[in-house]
């Protein structure tokens, strides 16, 4: 084996490939990126995630997997090269894709079931519906559309482009998020605008230097000699800069967003509802909470079985409260009202059907439709937040007139106030 891959030319040319420290740097970067915000990527580490024991396993199981899933890396890919040779394409057997999953689950769970929550659920007219099978088929039918528009790219781009080289595509569109994301936790003048024009920005460029090439091909009229013939609008050479085409659409893109981002938060002063999303990040000390481990409401445990048998049908439903009660040593009475720990399992095994927003909003109109004895304390909380919400715009808006810079710490000395003028 070790002889038939010292003879063969492709392993070769692969073991002495060099890669520059520009490019090495901008995958490295943009691999880091892929972590937290591709799709799969974010539905593992954000969606998935219950607990911050899991978070802190994850911050060592996670890169000892990286290493060990590369060190096979090489050993099955000099195998291909050995066995198959040029017979197939390498990306056939390098690589599987599931983001379509993934992405089917974020459509349906963040677009498609809120707005049919939102619009048809609050109807007496469709308690009693079987939602699992919308559900089921909204999935399908996201697969469908995008591997229908994955077929159609595969259709127009040009033979040259590999699927890897889509992968590093993909990562740097998907990099387009990092500089709002990165500014909004480290700069307080950040703002909606800001990150808007900056993404739109950024995927425009994007657009224009990674994705048109590939469309368009290494010989085709504008990527020889630009825009409208323009020598200065070439993709791979904008204003003539010269460098690795990834390398050249990642700095120009990421390069332009940031530029937008920074100038569209300066065109405006951030709003009193931008400036308390900011204040969200800021770690404060919170007193003791109370024990809700006997907290009881009128809604009974059927009550959140035949809720969620709509979303994920009576048999999973079933099963999944099964194995609650053998993980949480107790046994579940129909008509006996739910404690905090079912509702919180019952919150959790819905999300994974409809997602976390639409989860909650299920539950919470399960509970004003059976606790009948508590709409009275939803309303005054309800009053409550908002009261203290409007005392808090009040008091931004007062700091904003001042003419002295005024900032407000806590005993900690961590800034959580602050006007304009500061």
């Amino acid at each position: 084996m070790f002889a038939r891959l010292a003879a063969n030319g492709q392993v070769r040319q692969a073991m002495s490939y060099n890669t520059s420290l520009a490019t090495w740097l901008v995958l490295t970067g943009l691999s880091g990126f892929a972590i937290l915000m591709l799709p799969r990527q974010f539905y593992v580490t954000i969606v998935e995630n219950r607990s911050e024991a899991e978070l802190r396993t994850a911050t060592w199981l996670f890169p000892l997997y990286l290493v060990a899933i590369n060190l096979f890396v090489l050993p099955i890919a000099f195998a291909g090269l050995s066995l198959v040779g040029t017979k197939t394409s390498s990306d056939l057997y390098a690589m599987v894709i599931v983001e379509s999953v993934a992405l089917s689950i974020m459509i349906s769970n963040d677009l498609i079931i809120p707005l049919f929550v939102r619009r048809v659920l609050k109807t007496s007219a469709s308690e009693n519906e079987d939602w699992s099978t919308l559900i089921l088929n909204v999935r399908r039918a996201s697969i469908f559309i995008m591997l229908f528009i994955a077929f159609l790219y595969y259709r127009e781009s040009t033979n040259s482009v590999r699927l890897s080289s889509i992968g590093l595509m993909s990562f740097a569109a998907i990099a387009q998020f990092a500089p709002a994301l990165i500014g909004g936790l480290i700069w307080r003048r950040a703002n909606g605008r800001g990150a808007a024009l900056g993404m739109v920005a950024g995927i425009a460029v994007w657009g224009y230097t990674l994705l048109l090439p590939s469309l368009a091909g290494p010989g085709s009229d504008i990527v020889v000699h630009g825009l409208f013939g323009f020598e200065a609008l070439r993709p791979q050479a904008l204003f003539g800069t010269v460098g690795e085409p990834l390398n050249h659409g990642v700095i120009w893109s990421l390069s332009v967003n940031a530029l937008f981002f920074v100038l569209g938060s300066l065109s405006r002063a951030s709003v009193p509802l931008e400036r308390i999303q900011a204040a969200i990040f800021v770690p404060r000390e919170a007193g003791p909470m109370p024990s809700l481990r006997r907290f009881r409401t009128a809604v009974t445990v059927n009550d959140l079985k035949d809720t969620i048998s709509r979303y994920l049908g009576v048999e999973r439903t079933e099963r999944s409260f099964q194995s609650f009660e053998k993980s949480a040593s107790v046994s579940l009475h129909g008509k006996e009202q739910a404690s905090m720990d079912v509702i919180r399992f019952s919150e959790q095994l819905l999300a994974s059907a409809v997602g976390s927003s639409s989860a909650r909003l299920i539950l919470s109109l399960l509970f004003r439709r059976n606790d009948h004895d508590s709409k009275d304390a939803f309303k005054l909380l309800d009053d409550a937040t908002e009261a203290l919400q409007h005392n808090r715009d009040l008091l931004q808006i007062a700091l904003d007139q001042m003419e002295q810079g005024i900032t407000v710490f806590d005993r900690d000395f961590r800034l959580i106030c602050w006007n304009r003028q500061y």
